[in-house]
């Protein structure tokens, strides 16, 4: 079985990304030798700008343009393909290897790569999530945080890798950074929530058919 593993910021270098590298380098070769493991034929995009990785079958990309290019081929060539990507990067890709995706549906790439339908998914399965609040449009001056308790964390709906995140001590700050936030998120949103103490934790999970 030919498996493609394809992640954006390897795959393009693109410059507001790369400070994600390091993450990239360790969810690819993390997966690749998975599924190596497991007895596929594993392929990896690589930008031609990126250093070296330590794989023998790899599919080189010279620019972002090549790169969706090669993504719709993709369809053609591998069996699955699996999409590490940012957010709003993620939701396009997964449109164009389509049925090759080897992740959930498109549906439920849309809710989980939005941090605020994701909340409200979560909310609706009875799943305990911080207290969280919607901003967007409305005059930030006149935020009003309701019922939740500070400190805050300050977020975007629709970036990664903790990019425009902050931590607020009071209301003023959270005014505050949410005017940071509502300027570097994609569509103009921020989620402003609870602060949960705790020791912090990440899962990859390749979603199967």
């Amino acid at each position: 079985m030919k498996i493609l593993v394809s992640e954006y910021v390897l795959s393009t270098f693109k410059d507001h990304y790369l400070e994600l590298l390091p993450e990239a380098y360790a969810m690819v070769i993390t997966s690749a030798e998975m599924l190596s493991t497991a007895g596929c034929d594993v392929y990896l995009t690589i930008s031609s700008r990126a250093p070296r990785i330590q794989w023998s079958r790899v599919v080189t990309v010279n620019s972002e343009e090549e790169y969706y290019y090669l993504m719709r081929q993709a369809r053609d060539h591998f069996n699955w393909v699996v999409l590490i990507a940012p957010p709003i990067e993620l939701i396009k890709l997964s449109k164009i290897v389509n049925d090759r995706f080897l992740g959930p549906s498109q549906r439920l790439v849309e809710i989980f790569s939005d941090k605020y339908t994701t909340f409200l998914a979560l909310e609706k399965c009875e799943i305990k999530v911080p207290k969280t609040i919607l901003v967007e449009g409305s005059p930030l001056d006149q935020l009003d945080l309701g019922d939740l308790s500070s400190p805050y964390v300050v977020k975007p709906a629709l970036l990664a890798g903790s990019e425009c995140v902050y931590f607020a001590r009071n209301k003023s700050e959270a005014v505050e950074f949410a005017r940071r936030v509502v300027k570097c998120d994609p569509r103009g949103r921020a989620l402003v929530q609870e602060y949960v103490s705790g020791v912090h934790g990440s899962i990859s999970v390749i979603y199967g058919k």
